[in-house]
């Protein structure tokens, strides 16, 4: 144990080489009246106290009497570290007991506690409680945790002699893995006379306030300044470099304030473990700042670094321990490594004989040497070598971390001073080219003005071209609308059969793709909406020859599914469409339905587009589904189309439609959709079927406004 925590020590001296690095700062030592009263984080002044303690595990309060013979309790070193919870099988309760003499001179001077715990305690002196720390049980539900951070804690003894001193301890947040931290002090017990407490807590607060307020201060304006820097000369990383390694220093010290004053253990671990991250973030920009000043690549051996940073960092919360044993080892390595650099580069330069270097390596090696030594000697000799080592590294390091602004900041200004003078050379060549430039210039612009005149000539006899050829086709066009819309059955032809029937028909060009078909033998008429692939004159062409082969059908047949599969024959037929990757895919998607006038009853069948039923009296919409296969394209010669036959009351309403209605997009960039094209047909399910028609073409006009129109549109609306 004894040497275990001496190397620790030696290790955590090695450890100091550099305040940014470590984030730690040399302890302060204070004499009173000839007496080391502080020393590190530890007191002394006139009442010693045995560093061994006695203690036994468990909790009988018989045990603070001060008859109580305690001789058969084991020892155990103060502080009280939580590591040593594990060896000691610690079960939540402890007691401690220990002496002290207080002599008639000391009689009179007042004393302090100084302590530092992570739970609860209660402090008997001659077995009299005299201090209650938090509140101490025996579970954790009663526990109640308080840390007093060695403020002082007064204290009075009314006779001289020896005083017997016990401690009621409970910790059982450790028991249920709250506190995974083994090298946090679980109690450390010091009294003092006053006056040095007092002291030590002064001592304290500049610890913790001032010199940290200083250390965040400085580096966050060193930090920020040089981000600034960053962000007007992006070309140099460096500003950046040294920013984020000044910014995440800077952010250590506010942890280190908080540490210092909580009274929370969970809150000082959180602490711990977040100043172990940004020091993992300050040790890799500070080592990669180093390098990007002498190498051209970055070394293989810092993503090595970087990948022992990211490997700590994510053991921090599970394992914390092991976190802190590579955080340590790369703080230290991180340090080193700079000192090597630093020193390579100025022998490189200064030191061609060799001489010198040989020298600096007999001294380090000699110091490593005498400093392991010294931890199997005494342990005097091994701190003064570790120290004399420190301070090697850290003149170097920490010079160089405060020099760095400035010589950028050199280095910047005679690399713009270079690049001034270079401009002002280049802005005389400039000047002269300048010259001849605007010469030349003028030259083509003069030709270009001739050749504009040219070509704007030419541009005026293509358009008057062009529109001619234009007109011819836009007339061609409008004789075809005439074509198409004299094949289409007129709307009061229908409505002599139909009288309660609309036909909403809107194509989005001047001829349509979309199609609507009537036909009537005796008491059945036929009515159908279809689609045919694409739109404008290829859809146009589509939809004639859909209708030339719809009355051939309906002349053999009344049944809807019967007239589907010829239509899809005679499609396939007429653009001699096979499997052959060469044939065309066009074809058409339709409802097509079969009235009986005298019954009611409708037969339907559809290819991909279905028929929607809205009956009389209800607020719902029935829906019957087409067969999934579109006609022609893909669909085989034999394909069957389901028919459906529905029995229609008076009053009872049926659609066929297109796609083209659910589909446009309206000013707001949406479209307008199936499912809001069910709510609009059921809102006007009262009106008579021409004021439907016109509710339809008002909604759409007014939905997309000056948006185009993305398809043909075509609504059948027919009311038994």
């Amino acid at each position: 144990m004894f040497i275990k925590r001496n190397v620790k020590k030696c290790l955590s001296l090695l450890f100091l080489f550099s305040v940014v690095l470590s984030n730690q700062c040399f302890s302060t030592s204070v004499t009173i009246n000839g007496v080391n009263v502080l020393a590190g984080d530890e007191v002394k002044d006139a009442v010693k106290l045995d560093p061994y303690w006695r203690f036994s595990i468990g909790d009988n309060t018989d045990w603070a009497n001060p008859d109580f013979d305690y001789s058969k309790w084991d020892s155990v070193y103060m502080p009280l570290t939580i590591e040593e919870f594990f060896e000691y099988k610690f079960k939540g309760n402890l007691w401690l007991r220990n002496k002290f003499v207080i002599t008639e001179t000391n009689l009179k001077r007042n004393y302090s506690f100084l302590i530092k715990q992570y739970g609860a305690s209660e402090i008997y002196i001659d077995g009299k409680l005299v201090h209650q720390l938090g509140k101490v049980s025996n579970s954790l539900a009663g526990e109640e945790f308080y840390n007093p951070q060695n403020f002082p804690i007064s204290f009075s003894v009314g006779s001289s002699g020896t005083h017997t001193i016990a401690i009621r301890f409970s910790n059982h947040v450790f028991l249920s893995d709250a506190m995974d931290e083994s090298y946090l002090e679980a109690f450390n017990f010091q009294i003092v006379t006053e006056e040095s407490a007092v002291l030590v807590n002064k001592l304290k607060i500049f610890k913790a306030s001032i010199m940290y307020a200083v250390g965040f201060g400085l580096f966050l304006a060193l930090g920020v300044l040089n981000f600034v820097l960053f962000l007007f000369y992006k070309r140099d990383k460096t500003n950046l470099l040294y920013s984020i390694f000044c910014v995440a220093l800077s952010v250590t010290f506010i942890f280190q304030v908080i540490r210092s004053n909580t009274a929370v253990a969970g809150t000082e671990v959180m602490m711990d473990r977040l100043i172990m991250l940004f020091s993992f973030t300050s040790n890799f920009f500070l080592l990669s700042l180093v390098f990007s000043f002498v190498y051209e690549k970055m070394p293989k051996r810092l993503w090595v670094v970087l990948g022992l940073s990211l490997i700590g960092i994510c053991l921090i919360i599970p394992e914390s321990d092991i976190a802190n044993t590579i955080e340590n080892f790369v703080s230290i390595y991180s340090a080193i490594d700079i000192v090597v650099v630093i020193l390579v580069t100025y022998f490189k330069r200064y030191d061609p004989t060799k001489k010198k270097r040989r020298w600096v390596l007999i001294i380090l090696t000699s110091l490593v040497l005498i400093a392991c030594l010294g931890l199997f000697i005494h342990k005097a000799i091994s701190l003064i070598a570790f120290l004399i080592l420190v301070f090697i590294v850290v003149l170097p390091v920490a010079g160089f971390i405060f020099v760095v602004p400035v010589y950028m900041a050199v280095r910047h200004a005679r690399s713009f001073a270079v690049t001034n003078k270079s401009l002002e050379e280049q802005l005389e060549q400039v000047k002269e080219l300048s010259a001849k430039t605007i010469e030349q210039e003028q030259e083509k612009k003069r030709m270009l003005e001739t050749q504009n005149e040219m070509l704007e000539e030419q541009v005026q006899e293509r358009t008057s071209e062009l529109a001619e050829k234009n007109l011819e086709i836009t007339d061609s066009i409008n004789y075809a609308r005439r074509i198409q819309r004299a094949i289409l059955t007129s709307k009061e032809e229908i409505n002599e059969s139909l009288k309660q029937c609309f036909v909403l028909f809107k194509p989005k060009d001047i001829v349509s793709g979309d199609f609507y078909f009537y036909a009537k033998k005796e008491n059945t008429v036929m009515i159908a909406a279809a689609d045919c692939t694409g739109h404008g004159v290829p859809g146009a062409l589509m939809s004639m020859i859909g209708c030339e082969k719809l009355i051939g059908a309906v002349s053999e047949s009344t049944e809807p599914s019967v007239i589907l599969n010829t239509l899809n024959r005679g499609i396939k037929s007429s653009l001699r469409q096979s499997d052959k990757e060469e044939s065309t895919r066009d074809g058409m998607d339709i409802a097509f339905t079969s009235i009986n006038l005298e019954t009611n009853f409708v037969q339907y069948a559809g290819a991909n587009r279905p028929i929607w039923i809205i009956r009389n009296g209800t607020k719902e919409v029935e829906e019957i589904k087409a067969t999934k296969k579109a006609i022609g394209g893909f669909t085989s010669d034999d394909q069957h189309f389901d028919q459906h036959t529905i029995q229609f009351n008076t009053g009872d309403t049926f659609y066929l439609f297109s796609d083209g209605y659910a589909d446009q997009f309206g000013s707001n960039g949406k479209k307008l959709m199936t499912k809001k094209f069910r709510e609009i047909l059921l809102e006007i399910q009262n009106l008579p079927m021409d004021l439907q028609e016109k509710h339809l073409d008002d909604f759409i006009e007014s939905w997309k406004k000056e948006v185009e129109q993305v398809d043909d549109i075509l609504v059948i609306g027919v009311r038994v």
